[in-house]
């Protein structure tokens, strides 16, 4: 089964199990009013359309480069991944307040907290969750597998999904030590809005490091300069007859771009130009599976092209 194919296989059985998460989550937020069930639902809301919109990018970043997109399309990918995260962020940041809001009203105007989740409702969405938390992960697992591990949308998406199984057992376990363990008791009331801090907090960490990453990328900022150090070593030492004149290397995150430029110190027959750069593209694409490699015959460096 080719790359595209276990993308889209795998995004779109993602973005309904995400919707199903999400309707869950506002059914267990109107019985029992918990913020962390409702943050669950908003989280999933969003993952849910990103996914939508990951299969339209996923699609399109495939496409080959054309005179209209002489590089390709791969920065469509980059503004879906600021979008995502951005929206990420947005959730993260109102659950915040919202939980702030909740405590602060409890302790000093004495206010009443609506939450009012049973025992039996905490396993049973619990229970549910982690069905279809496993179910996601297994499905980008299975689809990562047939792709022979070139997607690093379906890495990603496999590392967010098991991301996800983790933080939600640990709120509801945190729900439930705090409903039955006596010396947690008084906090009881407010435990659900500590919950969704904490989670909002550890949630907010992932996001935070992809906006970062996207706007370097959208820079255009060189941030791996070990690595083009490693390759330029590599390249100069195994084809002495070239003289390698620079070499960009971006990792995204989900799509690694190698730009190299380069001239040959003589003379070279067309036969023997090609097998130089067939022999070149097949170490970088072997090294680097999935990535999309450029090689320039020109004596410039990358940004004066």
């Amino acid at each position: 089964m080719e790359k595209a194919k276990c993308e889209f296989n795998s995004l779109l059985v993602g973005m309904i199990l995400n919707f199903i998460f999400t309707i869950l989550g506002i059914v267990f937020y109107a019985r029992t009013h918990s913020s962390s069930m409702l943050l669950d639902a908003a989280v999933s809301a969003v993952l849910s359309i990103t996914t939508l919109v990951s299969i339209i990018v996923s699609h399109n970043v495939n496409k080959r480069a054309t005179s209209k997109y002489p590089l390709g399309r791969y920065a469509i990918e980059n503004m879906f991944l600021l979008f995502r995260s951005m929206s990420m962020i947005a959730v993260v940041i109102f659950s915040i307040i919202e939980g702030s809001v909740t405590i602060f009203d409890f302790y000093v105007n004495k206010g009443d907290v609506a939450y009012d989740a049973t025992n039996t409702e905490l396993v049973i969405y619990g229970i549910l969750t982690a069905i279809l938390g496993f179910g996601i992960a297994i499905t980008y697992l299975s689809n990562y597998l047939k792709s022979k591990k070139t997607s690093e949308i379906l890495k990603l998406e496999l590392k967010g999904s098991i991301y996800d199984i983790m933080v939600n057992t640990f709120a509801i376990i945190s729900l439930l030590l705090f409903a039955n363990v006596s010396f947690l008791k008084e906090l009881a009331p407010i435990a659900d809005a500590i919950v969704v801090i904490i989670l909002s907090i550890v949630y907010a960490c992932a996001p935070s490091v992809e906006l970062v990453n996207q706007i370097k990328v959208l820079i255009d900022k060189r941030r791996f300069v070990d690595e083009e150090n490693i390759l330029f070593e590599y390249l100069s030492d195994k084809y002495k007859e070239c003289t390698f004149n620079d070499i960009y290397y971006n990792n995204s995150g989900n799509i690694i771009n190698i730009y190299v430029t380069f001239t040959f110190n003589e003379n070279k027959l067309y036969e023997e130009i090609k097998s130089v750069k067939d022999a070149i593209n097949d170490y970088l694409y072997n090294k680097y599976p999935g990535s999309k490699v450029y090689l320039l015959i020109d004596e410039r460096k990358i940004h004066k092209l």
